[in-house]
C-alpha cells in the first residue's frame, strides 16, 4: 500500500521495478514504458488499464482524477 502517491508520472512509473516492466504490464511493450517515463505522461487511452495494474500492485488512489492531475502537471514536459 502507498501512503502518498508521487506527483509526476515519472514518479508513479518509478514504483514499478523498471520502466520496461511498466510498459509490459500497461501495453505489452517494454519500450513504451521508457517513452512514457521520458515524456512524463501516459496517454488518456491507457488510464483505465493503469488504474487496474496500479491496484494489483496495491497502489491506492490511482484513479482518473489523480491521473488527470499528473497529466496536467506534466503536459509541457519532454516530447
Amino acid at each position: 500500500m502507498q501512503d502518498k502517491l508521487p506527483n509526476t508520472f515519472q514518479g508513479l512509473i518509478g514504483l514499478w521495478p523498471s520502466t520496461r516492466a511498466f510498459g509490459r504490464e500497461l501495453v505489452g511493450d517494454p519500450e513504451r514504458g521508457r517513452i512514457f517515463h521520458r515524456r512524463n505522461r501516459v496517454p488518456k487511452r491507457y488510464w483505465s488499464t493503469m488504474e487496474q495494474i496500479a491496484s494489483k500492485r496495491g497502489l491506492v488512489g490511482v484513479d482518473f482524477e489523480y491521473l488527470a492531475r499528473l497529466y496536467k502537471a506534466g503536459k509541457n514536459h519532454g516530447r
